[in-house]
């Protein structure tokens, strides 16, 4: 059985349901889910390492130029953690998970 399903109201996906019923685009989206966790995982490693790099530079450093360019860098990998974590709410939402 195939079903329409609408993805923000704008585009028109069609779904294939599995076996059991459930939609295997939903079974797609939960493991894309456990895919991006596993990212943000790696990416709190990596800014984590990143600060403390930060941190050991000396003052003069960290409040210069290259101080500034570095946390605007490590700011908008937080930020873009912070989308990823928000997509994988939303997915389990979707999901019921």
């Amino acid at each position: 059985m195939n079903e329409i399903a609408y993805v923000c109201g704008l585009d028109v996906v069609e779904t294939t349901t599995g076996r059991n019923g459930y939609p295997q685009n939903l079974k797609q989206a939960a493991r894309l889910a456990t895919q991006i966790v596993g990212i943000i995982e790696d990416l709190n490693e990596v800014l984590e390492n990143e600060q403390s790099y930060f941190d050991e530079r000396s003052e003069e450093w960290q409040c210069g130029e290259k101080g500034d360019e570095f946390q605007d860098r490590l700011y908008a990998l937080e930020e873009f953690k912070d989308a990823l974590d928000n997509a994988v709410y939303d997915i389990n939402e979707v999901v019921g998970e």
